[in-house]
């Protein structure tokens, strides 16, 4: 009989102990804003509409969230209306700025890695944009 050998378990952190870090590009996220409020019936349960709040001289009239210059800007921000999870008939206006979607980002390379990896490869989908927009709103996925 083989001796029984006990595999050596190491203790785990809540920090990665080989931290990566990656770069996305204001194209990035435009397309992930984009792809979560235009034709997303799964957005369009929770997200109810997003207005521009940070306006620049040479703004033009189309949808400023899908423009990756509007991201380029460090102060850039927009409102979005948002259905309250406890109550699907209350709404409520969060803002979204460079700080909501840093955190928005954080949340789904480390929770949700294989979403991120998708926005990484430029592979967004539907469900991806929608994951990416209910962190940043939300801090968590709450619909879907």
């Amino acid at each position: 009989m083989e001796p029984q050998i006990e595999p050596i378990v190491e203790q785990t952190t809540s920090k990665p102990i080989f931290p990566v870090t990656s770069e996305l590009t204001s194209e990035h996220i435009a397309d992930l804003v984009c792809a979560a409020y235009e034709y997303n019936y799964m957005s369009a349960v929770w997200l109810d509409g997003i207005q521009q709040i940070t306006k620049h001289p040479r703004d033009r009239k189309d949808a400023f969230y899908a423009r990756h210059e509007f991201y380029e800007d460090p102060k850039f921000a927009f409102r979005c209306t948002v259905q309250l999870p406890e109550n699907e008939k209350k709404y409520v206006y969060v803002t979204v700025n460079r700080t909501r979607i840093l955190k928005g980002l954080k949340l789904m390379a480390n929770n949700h890695p294989i979403w991120f990896a998708a926005v990484l490869k430029g592979d967004i989908d539907a469900v991806c944009a929608d994951l990416f927009l209910q962190l940043v709103i939300y801090g968590e996925v709450i619909f879907g």
